[in-house]
């Protein structure tokens, strides 16, 4: 097969859909920019990209069906707005609890989506108005760093840290022994040696 592997390297910050990482990128800045009381919203506007619309799921209106954390991981409004109501985004905002919150429904309720006519690739712009007149504006394209620079260990150990803490269901001690293997992987002579640590 060759000596040289090559693989998709982008690694994804957020446990949802690429095409929601803008979104949730420029949803968080207007949040710690401008310190948005989430319950003094009026409107969201999220303009998305070019056919977006028609052929994306990602922009349809947020509705909980049989399985909401599909519906919340594939869609503009609902990361969009737990992106502002929390401040954060990680495994937390994607719990049943936590996608079915009236906090962040009322917010999503308050969302509409616009196509960008001149919008490039995935990139996505928030509008946010507020009750008292003010409104916020932001715009963030797809994460391009990773292609010249790609994610340093330390974000990947972030990661990976806060599913072992979000799961419970895998201790400290054997999470740092995968990652011991992991970092000697080439003298594990066989990969049940690593699962089996992952196993409750």
């Amino acid at each position: 097969m060759g000596k040289k592997y090559y693989g998709e390297t982008y690694f994804k910050p957020y446990p949802s859909g690429m095409p929601t990482h803008p979104a949730i990128d420029a949803a968080l800045a207007l949040a710690t920019k401008n310190d948005i009381d989430t319950d003094q919203i009026k409107e969201v506007i999220i303009y998305v990209p070019p056919k977006a619309l028609s052929l994306s799921y990602y922009a349809k209106p947020f509705v909980i069906l049989d399985f909401p954390h599909g519906d919340a991981i594939f869609s503009y409004p609902y990361t969009v707005a737990s992106a502002l109501l929390k401040k954060s985004m990680g495994l937390p905002n994607f719990t049943e609890e936590a996608i079915k919150d009236p906090k962040v429904n009322r917010i999503t309720a308050k969302t509409s989506m616009v196509e960008q006519e001149d919008g490039v690739g995935l990139s996505v712009k928030i509008r946010v108005k507020m009750t008292d007149g003010r409104e916020f504006t932001e715009s963030k394209g797809p994460p391009r760093e990773w292609v010249k620079t790609p994610i340093t260990k330390e974000k990947i150990l972030q990661k990976f840290w806060h599913q072992v803490d979000f799961s419970k269901t895998v201790s400290q001690k054997n999470a740092q022994k995968v990652l011991d293997l992991i970092d000697n992987l080439e003298s594990v002579k066989d990969v049940k040696q690593i699962i089996r640590f992952l196993v409750v």
